[in-house]
């Protein structure tokens, strides 16, 4: 039985999230076009919103790294002499 195997990384090649690698199994034999066809659309019904769910989940923790960065400078910056 033919298996796709996803990993998605960051832009550095870093993987994201607890569990990098997900491996879905293709329900059929993929042996002629319409099996094909069958077997990539429930993959893309199965796995897409499970990857989309981590992408998004990993842009909303940078988000909030960048306004913990963005906070603490703007603590430690010097308010201007008059």
């Amino acid at each position: 039985m033919p298996r796709i195997r996803v990993i998605v990384e960051d832009d550095d090649g870093q993987p994201l999230g607890s569990s990098p690698e997900q491996v879905y199994l293709l329900d059929s034999v993929c042996q002629n076009l319409d099996q094909i066809e069958a077997s990539v659309e429930t993959f893309r019904i199965a796995a897409l919103p499970a990857l989309e769910a981590k992408l998004i989940h990993a842009a909303q923790h940078e988000q909030v790294e960048q306004e913990k960065k963005d906070t603490q400078y703007a603590a430690t910056e010097q308010p201007p002499s008059p």
